[in-house]
Order: C-alpha cells, then sequence, then structure tokens
C-alpha cells in the first residue's frame, strides 16, 4: 500500500486493520507510545530544547520533593487555617510553572505533589470556608483520599461543590469506611453530584449505596478497594433503589460474564410490531418485575446493566441508531490479567459495524464506545502512574494559560544563587513535551490526548509533529479502540495546509477503516462514513462542491442501509443541488432514486418505524415533490409512509 508521505510512518499493523509497519519515528520499546528522554532531561533536537543547552550531567535540582512538599504544607496550612484560597492557589501554581520549566531528575513525586495540593484548593474555591477547611484537613491527614477524587475530578464537568458535600456528608456518617474504601467514595461523590436516572426508577440513597458496596466488599467481583476510581464510577451509577440491588446480589452474586443475563429478558413482541402497551408499565417498576413482564432492549440493558453494578461489575448501557431503528445493549468489565471491556452481549451484527455510544456517569457527556475500551487499560497501570500522567497534563494546561495570557514562564523567583540549566521555552513544543512525560507514564489517561486534540483543532501542530502523534495514538488505540484513534487523528489531518496532501490522507484514513480492510467482518463502516463526511467539507470548504457531492452521493449508494448517517448524506445532497439551482422537479427525482436505495423496514411500532433510514429519506422525498407541485407522486409516497404507521 502507498500512502502520502506524511503518514508513512504512522501506519500501525494491527489486527483486522490494514496498518503497515512503522518507519523510522517512534521505534522505541514495547512499553513506551511515545519517544521521549527520561522526565526533565531533553535531549538535544527535542521539542522545547536547543542543542548543547543542557549540561552533560544534570545539577542538583532547586525544586527537590522535600522543597515542593515543604511548601505545598505551608499553603495548605494556611488555607485551613483561614479558609482563604486565592494567594496559596497562586503560590501553589508557582511551583508547579517551577517544575515545568526545571525538572531534570526521574522523582515524579514533586510534580505529583505540586498537582495534588493545587487540584484540592482549585476544587474547593467554591464551597464555604468551614467546608473547605474540613475537606483539605481530611486530605492533609489522608492524602489517600485526596488522590482518589482529585485526580479524577473533571471541573468543567462536574457540579464540585455539590460533589463535595455530598462526600463530606460520608465524611461525616461514614469515615471509616470512607478511608477504607476512598476510590468507592469518590466515585460516589463524582456520580452522585448530578444522580443518573432511568424511566421510572427509584432511585438510591447515595449513602445507602455507599453501604451496599462497603457491607457486600468481599462478594463483589471487583475489588473496590484496587480499582480505580476512573471505572468504579461506572459501578456506582445504579439508578435502581437497594432492595433491588439486594435481589441482584442473592440472585448473581459472582457472575463473571454478567452480559449474558441481557437474554433473561422476555421481549415484548406486541409492543415492538404492534403498537401495543407496555407490560412493564401496568408493573411496579422493578428488576424482578423486569425480568417476569419483559420489555424491548433498553430495559435488557438496563436490567443487564444493572445487575452488574449490583454485584460489583462496571458496566454500561450502549446504544447506536441503526438503518431501521435504534437498539440498545450492555457492556461490563470482565476481570483478567489485564482486565477487558466486553461490549458484545446483546449488540447484534448489524451494530457492531457502528459506533456505539453510552453516558459518561461522573460527568454525563456522550462517550463512545471507543473511549469505553480504552479505559479498560486505566486498571493495568500503578496509581501512581495515573496521577504522574494527570499532574503533568495539568502542567501542560497551565503552560497553554501562561502563553495566553501572556504571563512569565518560568516564574521569577529566586532560586537561592542555585545556577539553573536554561528553562524550557514557553511554547507549544514544551507544552507536547511535558504531555509526552504524560502518556508515557499512563498511555490511557484521556485528557492528555484530548489536549493533543485541542492543539490539533487550534492548528498549532507542525507537520513532524502531526506524524508523531498520530502514530501515537495509532500504537496506543489501532487495535483496541479504533473509534478513539480517529477522533484524535481527524483534527490532526484537518490542520494539514497543504490540500493534495490532506486530501490523500482523507483518503488513506478511508482505506484504513474500510477499503483495505483485509476481511469485510473488520470493516468499520461508521468510521469509514465519518471520514467521507469530513472528506465531503473538506472539498465543500474549499468550493469544490462537485467533488462533495460524488462523496455524499457514494454514502447513499453504498451504505443506504447501514446507518443513520445516510439521512444526513441526503440532505447534503438536497442543499447543495439547491444552492446550484437545480429545479425542485430534479431534486425530487434525486431523492427518489435514494428512497428505493433504502430497505423498507418491516414489522414493528409506528415510533420504531420513523427512525428508519427508509421513512426519513421518504419525508425528505416527499417534501420535494410537494416544492415540485407532483401531487399525484406525492400522494403516493405519503399513503406509504402512512401505511407503515399503522
Amino acid at each position: 500500500m502507498r500512502g502520502p508521505t506524511l503518514l508513512r510512518s504512522m501506519i500501525l499493523g494491527v489486527s483486522g486493520l490494514a496498518f503497515a509497519a512503522p518507519a523510522a519515528a517512534f521505534q522505541n520499546k514495547p512499553a513506551d507510545f511515545v519517544d521521549r528522554p527520561k522526565p526533565g532531561v531533553p535531549s538535544a533536537g527535542q521539542p522545547g530544547t536547543q542543542p548543547g543547552t543542557q549540561p552533560a550531567e544534570p545539577s542538583p535540582s532547586p525544586i527537590t520533593f522535600e522543597a515542593v512538599k515543604a511548601r505545598c504544607a505551608q499553603q495548605l496550612a494556611s488555607v485551613i487555617e483561614s479558609g482563604e484560597v486565592k494567594t496559596e492557589l497562586q503560590n501553589i501554581d508557582q511551583v508547579l510553572d517551577l517544575i515545568a520549566a526545571f525538572d531534570t531528575f526521574e522523582d515524579t513525586r514533586a510534580i505529583v505533589e505540586a498537582a495534588r495540593w493545587r487540584r484540592a484548593i482549585a476544587q474547593t474555591l467554591k464551597l464555604d470556608a468551614p467546608e473547605r477547611q474540613a475537606i483539605l484537613r481530611a486530605y492533609r491527614d489522608n492524602p489517600k483520599l485526596a488522590d482518589a477524587l482529585v485526580f479524577v475530578a473533571r471541573p468543567a464537568a462536574d457540579d464540585l461543590p455539590a460533589a463535595y458535600r455530598l462526600y463530606l456528608k460520608m465524611l461525616d456518617q461514614r469515615g471509616k469506611q470512607v478511608a477504607e474504601f476512598p476510590n468507592l467514595a469518590a466515585a460516589v461523590a463524582l456520580v452522585w453530584d448530578k444522580p443518573p436516572s432511568f424511566g421510572r426508577a427509584e432511585l438510591p440513597d447515595p449513602v445507602e449505596l455507599f453501604d451496599h458496596y462497603t457491607s457486600n466488599a468481599k462478594k463483589l467481583v471487583f475489588d473496590p478497594k484496587v480499582t480505580p476510581t476512573e471505572l468504579l464510577v461506572f459501578m456506582v451509577d445504579a439508578a435502581a433503589p437497594v432492595s433491588d440491588l439486594r435481589w441482584a446480589m442473592e440472585k448473581h452474586s459472582g457472575e463473571r460474564r454478567v452480559g449474558r443475563v441481557y437474554f433473561d429478558v422476555p421481549y415484548d413482541t406486541a409492543f415492538f410490531k404492534y403498537s401495543q402497551p407496555l407490560k412493564l408499565d401496568k408493573e411496579p417498576f422493578s428488576l424482578a418485575s423486569i425480568r417476569k413482564v419483559g420489555g424491548v432492549c433498553v430495559h435488557q440493558a438496563y436490567y443487564a446493566a444493572t445487575i452488574g453494578k449490583a454485584i460489583g461489575v462496571p458496566t454500561v448501557q450502549m446504544g447506536a441508531a441503526g438503518a431501521d431503528v435504534g437498539h440498545a445493549w450492555v457492556g461490563f468489565l470482565e476481570p483478567g490479567s489485564p482486565p477487558r471491556w466486553n461490549l458484545d452481549f446483546g449488540c447484534y451484527e448489524e451494530y457492531k459495524k457502528l459506533v456505539g455510544h453510552t453516558t459518561n456517569p461522573q460527568t454525563g457527556e456522550d462517550m463512545t464506545d471507543g473511549e469505553v475500551l480504552l479505559l479498560a487499560s486505566l486498571a493495568g497501570d500503578k496509581p501512581a502512574d495515573r496521577m504522574v500522567a494527570a499532574a503533568w497534563t495539568d502542567a501542560s494546561s497551565r503552560l497553554g494559560g501562561l502563553i495566553t495570557r501572556s504571563m512569565d514562564f518560568p516564574p521569577r523567583v529566586d532560586l537561592k544563587g542555585w545556577a539553573a540549566p536554561p528553562p524550557r521555552a514557553k511554547s507549544t513544543d514544551t507544552r507536547l513535551e511535558l504531555l509526552k512525560f504524560a502518556v508515557n507514564a499512563s498511555p490511557a489517561y484521556a485528557p492528555a490526548w484530548r489536549s493533543i486534540i485541542d492543539l490539533a483543532g487550534a492548528a498549532k501542530l507542525t507537520p513532524k509533529q502531526v506524524n508523531e502523534w498520530a502514530n501515537s495514538i495509532l500504537k496506543l488505540a489501532g487495535d483496541k479502540s479504533p473509534g478513539f484513534a480517529l477522533e484524535v487523528l481527524i483534527p490532526m489531518i484537518k490542520i494539514v495546509s497543504d490540500d493534495r496532501e490532506q486530501e490523500k490522507l482523507w483518503e488513506w484514513a478511508y482505506g484504513q477503516f474500510y477499503t483495505n480492510m483485509r476481511e469485510a467482518r473488520f470493516r468499520r463502516v461508521d468510521l469509514a462514513v465519518r471520514v467521507r463526511m469530513e472528506q465531503a467539507r473538506f472539498y465543500e470548504d474549499r468550493k469544490d462542491t462537485d467533488r462533495a457531492y460524488k462523496l455524499y452521493q457514494e454514502i447513499v449508494q453504498n451504505f443506504a442501509d447501514e446507518g443513520p448517517f445516510v439521512v444526513a448524506a441526503a440532505q447534503r445532497c438536497t442543499e447543495m443541488m439547491k444552492a446550484r439551482g437545480s429545479t425542485p422537479a430534479q431534486v425530487a427525482n434525486m431523492l427518489r432514486d435514494m428512497w428505493r436505495k433504502t430497505k423498507k423496514p418491516g414489522k414493528m411500532s409506528g415510533q420504531f418505524v420513523t427512525q428508519s433510514n427508509w421513512y426519513r429519506i421518504g419525508g425528505l422525498y416527499l417534501d420535494a415533490l410537494n416544492a415540485a407541485g407532483n401531487s399525484n407522486d406525492a400522494k403516493g409516497v405519503k399513503t406509504q409512509l402512512d401505511a407503515v404507521m399503522k
């Protein structure tokens, strides 16, 4: 396979994907995902350094772990005593900046120490002073409590005041258990700041939910003492009363392949096909009722996921929109070394070719199956490595803010006569260097990769940097999580300034997920179409409407019954024809041909029929016929659409 020069060293051979072996860039030992020097000792020519500026033997660091620990303790004590935050947070910011600028040793405890207390203080900014003091006092007395929560909290998405108030409640009422199960307590606080929900399900009291897990700790499939908070959030988001969780524990305790209980729920065919009332609506909403009278796929997924959560298995309710109807299935974490997510139970063949989606229980944000799969790797990382990754990502983000605000880097502080080496530059190169440290420490730490996506989206990366980082994400996720890999690749491809090269890159990416697959079963239609849609928009932006139109047409012609993206392609074709001055009749003829490519759905109730590509494109065709004044054909199409609704 021949590809554009820029990407020849990006391509990696992985199971099912037609990637070739990597070339010169990033030839490193298997444990490393990014080629970098040891933390803080950039080699000549590395981003953020100048050849010959680093001493052969590094001088003693001005920021030893002991010095950082003492400084942070001083700042923390001041906040605990006074309840005031601003000045002390600025002081710890300065410590983090110094480490980012001058760190020349492998002892990463210093940056973790600075990041821990910076996060702890910043995350309590919106609390009342007594609440802030109580939280920070607990953290000071037991830093493991801080590590379980502060390195996982997402200030932009979490309701931190609500999370910390719940955490204080657990500390007050269950202090001994919180100290014994810090990750579990942190997960409960981060999920139940904004409670999850499911239909008529009764929600548990968060403290009682915490009690359920601590009282059954030895029976749980995953040990809540050692499972990372990032995975426990998928266990404690049980939208069911504790009585249901006890019922599940009695019937399924120890079940390691919990996905199989998805099929214990009878399918309510009368509701799906014949628009009969849902049987479950006549029953009290509970796991026992669902198992007794059944439901549709969303109830099967809820049932299996909740059983898993009750017995100590992180689970997700996955969903995707197919060509005919949306579908829901269950995903669960399988024990092993390392653990892995199993997203297969209830996921029928049509939907295995599509991107699955779930809701992140911590933030409420949409989450793809690729991101879920990536999370399993966290269970194999040491807690210290995850904290190191978070700390270096913090330092990179902090440097980005200093660049934006034209602030000093490194800060102007007295180094007491120490002959410091030249500091890292205040540049994007340095931000990337710090992010390299992060992904080497914990390759599955998604926030570091999101920072790369943000830099690529802002066109901050050079072609060489695009090459290096694209190669790195393929090493990390090419086989485990191709969807996540594509999310990283897309903004990188978009910033390539040479149009001919970018055009080649889109074709290359399409090939990786579709045309170059060795076996058809490995083809990812959803990802291939995502590439085609991006490529069509690339042509539209350059006023090459003919090529854009052909790509949208190709999507409909090749994938008419594969997924809802076909409707978006049909809509773009309609809009482009109108913009080019096509008559309403010509638009109608184009949509007629598209409609004929789609498959009429089988027997199902009206609310499901309306989700199908056939029905939705038929609606576009009907609108076009009316616009063209073709009342006879419009009447015939409307009759067909109405008929399937009966």
